[in-house]
C-alpha cells in the first residue's frame, strides 16, 4: 500500500482549512435579511470600476435616452416612432428629467432596483418553500447574474419587467402547492405578466409559458385560464384607452404592437454572446445533471423544480426566435436560472465543494466588470458588439446640445447631441424614407422635419440624395457636407 507523503497531506489540510474558513456560502445560507446590506455594498463596489473608470457605453442606452429626450417633445408614438414600450419609454422621459444624460444617475437607481429585486425574489422563493432550506442565496445569485455584462449598471427595460415577472411567478408557485386556488392570485397573474409586457414587449409570450406550466403541473380549470387573460387584457386596454384618448392609438397599435413582432425577428445568438455567457451557462448545466441525481425533493418541490426547467426551456426557444442581439438577453432567464442553481448550491453535499464551488460563481461579476482600461479598449467593447468607448469619440461627436438625427443604426451621436428628430429607429422609418415617390408618406416625412427641424443630420444610410431630390425645399433649408447636412441660419 503506497503512503502519500506527509507535505502532501498537509498541504491539502491547509487548502481545506482555508477554504472552510471563508464560508461565504454558509454566511448566505443564513436566511437573515439584514444580508441585504453586504449585496448592496458589493454591487455598489462592482459599479464603482465603470463610475470612475473608463466611459463606456452600451450603445442601446443611447437610443433609451434620446427616446426620454423626445417624449419630452409630444405624446409617445407621434412625437418620436420607435417601438420600444410605453412603460419603459415613460420611465426613461421620468430619469432624463431628472438625472438629465447622467449614467451615474442611471448606475445608481438600477443598483437600488436590483437590491430591492434581490430582497424579492428571495422572499418569494423562501415563503413558498421552494427549497430543502430558508437562505439568502436566491437573493446573491440573482444579484451575480444581474452583474455579468456591464451593460446591466444601467437600466434595461427587462430589468424593469423583472420585478413583475418575479411577482407572477410567485403567483404560480402558490397555484402548484396549493390545492385551494385563489381567484385573485389567478388574477394577479395575468395582470403582473401584462405590465412586464409593457416594459419589455417579448414578455407578451411569458403568458403562453404560464399557460404551460398550469397545464402540466396543476390542475387548474379552463375558467381560471379566462381569468389570467382578462387581467392581462385589463392592462393593455387600460394604456390602450389612454392612447385612444390622446388620440394616437392608431400609433400605438403600429409601432408598439404591430412592429414589435418584426423588429425582434432576426436572430442571433452568436458566438460572442455564447462565449460571454459560457461560465454561467457552465454553472447551469453542472448544477442540473448534479441535482437531478442527488437531490432529495418531496412531491412539492419536484414539481417546482421541473415547471422551472419548462420555464427556462421555453423561454431559451423564445430567445433564439425573437430576440436580436443583445447581451442583456441572459437577464430574461434570470428567475429561473436563479431558482435552478439555488439548488444546487443547497444540494451538494461535501461543505469544502459547495464553498469552492460558490466562491466561484460568485466571482464570475469580477471577471466580467472588474476588468482594466487595457481590456475596455480592446475590439471586444466595440459597436460592432454593441458599445461605445465615449472617451475616445469626442472629436467625432457633435456639439454638445446640437438637434441631431442620425439616419441610420449608429446612435453613438446622442451621446453629447440632442434627438431632434421623431425619426429614431432606422428599421421603423426607413421604408418611409425610401417610399417617397408615394405622395402620402412625402407629405409625413416633410411636414416631420419642417416640426422638429433638427440642426444637423448625419447620413449613414445615403439617404440624403434621396431625401432632398424629393423635398426640393430642405435644400434651402440645410447646407450638405459630404454626408451630413447643417441648418441653414
Amino acid at each position: 500500500m503506497e503512503v502519500l507523503p506527509s507535505s502532501f497531506v498537509n498541504s491539502k489540510k491547509k487548502a481545506f482549512n482555508c477554504v472552510k474558513k471563508t464560508n461565504l456560502l454558509r454566511y448566505y445560507k443564513i436566511n437573515d435579511p439584514y444580508r441585504i446590506i453586504t449585496v448592496f455594498l458589493v454591487l455598489f463596489v462592482l459599479r464603482l470600476l465603470y463610475w470612475f473608470g473608463v466611459d463606456v457605453v452600451d450603445i442601446n442606452f443611447i437610443r433609451y435616452i434620446a427616446v426620454g429626450e423626445r417624449l419630452g417633445q409630444g405624446p409617445m408614438y407621434v412625437a418620436l416612432q420607435d417601438n420600444m414600450a410605453p412603460f419603459a419609454a415613460w420611465f426613461y422621459y421620468i430619469m432624463v428629467t431628472i438625472f438629465g444624460k447622467s449614467t451615474l444617475g442611471f448606475s445608481f437607481v438600477s443598483l437600488i432596483l436590483l437590491v430591492f429585486q434581490c430582497f424579492l425574489i428571495n422572499h418569494i422563493f423562501n415563503s413558498r418553500k421552494s427549497f430543502v432550506e430558508y437562505s439568502f442565496l436566491p437573493g446573491v445569485i440573482f444579484g451575480v447574474i444581474n452583474s455579468l455584462y456591464f451593460g446591466m449598471n444601467f437600466i434595461h427595460p427587462i430589468m424593469l419587467a423583472n420585478t413583475f415577472v418575479i411577482l407572477a411567478l410567485g403567483n404560480i408557485m402558490s397555484q402548484i402547492e396549493f390545492k385551494v386556488k385563489s381567484d385573485e392570485d389567478i388574477l394577479n397573474i395575468g395582470v403582473y405578466l401584462g405590465i412586464a409586457s409593457l416594459f419589455y414587449f417579448p414578455y407578451v409570450f411569458f403568458l403562453l409559458f404560464s399557460f404551460a406550466v398550469l397545464i402540466v403541473f396543476t390542475s387548474t380549470i379552463v375558467r381560471r385560464y379566462f381569468l389570467i387573460i382578462f387581467g392581462f387584457l385589463l392592462v393593455h386596454g387600460l394604456v390602450g384607452s389612454y392612447f385612444l384618448i390622446k388620440g394616437s392609438l392608431a400609433e400605438y397599435w403600429k409601432f408598439f404592437y404591430k412592429s414589435g413582432f418584426v423588429a425582434f425577428s432576426n436572430l442571433v445568438a452568436t458566438t460572442d454572446t455564447i462565449y460571454y455567457y459560457a461560465p454561467l451557462l457552465f454553472f447551469l448545466v453542472v448544477s442540473v445533471f448534479i441535482v437531478l441525481n442527488n437531490a432529495r425533493f418531496n412531491n412539492y418541490q419536484q414539481r417546482l423544480y421541473f415547471s422551472m426547467l419548462l420555464f427556462l426551456l421555453l423561454i431559451v426557444i423564445s430567445v433564439v426566435w425573437l430576440v436580436k442581439e443583445d447581451y442583456n438577453i441572459i437577464l430574461i432567464m434570470a428567475v429561473p436560472i436563479t431558482f435552478l442553481l439555488t439548488h444546487y448550491f443547497l444540494c451538494i453535499k461535501r461543505k469544502w465543494i459547495a464553498e469552492v464551488m460558490f466562491g466561484l460563481f460568485a466571482f464570475l461579476p469580477w471577471l466580467a466588470l472588474g476588468v482594466g482600461e487595457d481590456y475596455i479598449k480592446t475590439s471586444f467593447f466595440s459597436k460592432e458588439n454593441g458599445f461605445l468607448v465615449v472617451e475616445e469619440s469626442h472629436e467625432k461627436q457633435p456639439e454638445v446640445g446640437t438637434s441631431l438625427w442620425v439616419i441610420g443604426t449608429d446612435l453613438s451621436g446622442y451621446v453629447h447631441a440632442t434627438a431632434g428628430s421623431r425619426f429614431i429607429h432606422y428599421n421603423l422609418y426607413k421604408n418611409a424614407l425610401n417610399g417617397l415617390d408615394d405622395k402620402d408618406q412625402l407629405q409625413q416625412v416633410y411636414a416631420a422635419i419642417i416640426e422638429d427641424r433638427p440642426e444637423r443630420i448625419v447620413d449613414q444610410a445615403g439617404m440624403l440624395p434621396k431625401l432632398f431630390d424629393a423635398i426640393p425645399a430642405l435644400q434651402k433649408m440645410y447646407v450638405v457636407e459630404g454626408n451630413e447636412a447643417r441648418i441653414n441660419n
